[in-house]
């Protein structure tokens, strides 16, 4: 008895961890777990996941199981955003990214959401219950939101060559705020 409490406290515990450390600013630990980002890319422009710097590339899986990576979108404005299910912030502001996405998708603007550390049938299941069809990619393990040294939610305007010109740290009240930032940046 006494074991099955412990390793239930073991597995919340460990839960919290990898939410909580990838649902923060930047934090030294995160920075340390980081996996290394190269420093120098084709272009000669460093990679980081600060503004002005080229995001850093990924592949992750779709949920209809399909391998997606950023770079693949070269050529495109990209909306970037990470979210996670038991964040309260992130779920209220992604009806906003839906009626965005149903209004403002052009042929020179992708929008990516990247749920990060949750199962794929849980996300599946969500997903489907309120009707969001933007994309979702999974990062079970939340490697690429570490990789990026931001947590949930957070939103990264990337520009067609590759460069972070924005970061949201906070969520979208409305799509007008989406919409605001992106005309801001030149993007109608």
């Amino acid at each position: 008895m006494r074991s099955n409490l412990s390793i239930a406290i073991a597995v919340l515990l460990s839960s919290i961890l990898i939410i909580s450390g990838c649902a923060t600013s930047q934090r030294p630990e995160v920075e340390e777990q980081a996996p290394d980002v190269p420093e120098i890319t084709e272009v000669g422009a460093k990679a980081g996941s600060e503004i002005g710097k080229i995001a850093p590339d990924f592949t992750l899986q779709t949920l209809d199981g399909k391998s997606v990576a950023l770079s693949d979108f070269r050529g495109k404005m990209v909306m970037l955003v990470f979210w996670v299910m038991e964040c309260k912030e992130c779920i209220r502001e992604l009806p906003h990214i839906q009626a965005f996405f149903d209004r403002k998708i052009s042929d020179s603007l992708v929008v990516l959401t990247v749920n990060v550390a949750n199962s794929m049938t849980d996300v599946e299941e969500f997903v489907s219950k309120n009707k969001y069809t933007f994309p979702v990619l999974l990062d079970l393990d939340a490697e690429v939101c570490i990789k990026y040294r931001h947590g949930a939610p957070t939103t990264f305007f990337i520009d067609a060559n590759g460069t972070i010109l924005e970061i949201r740290d906070e969520t979208f009240q409305s799509q007008d705020e989406i919409e605001s930032i992106l005309q801001s940046l030149g993007v109608d």
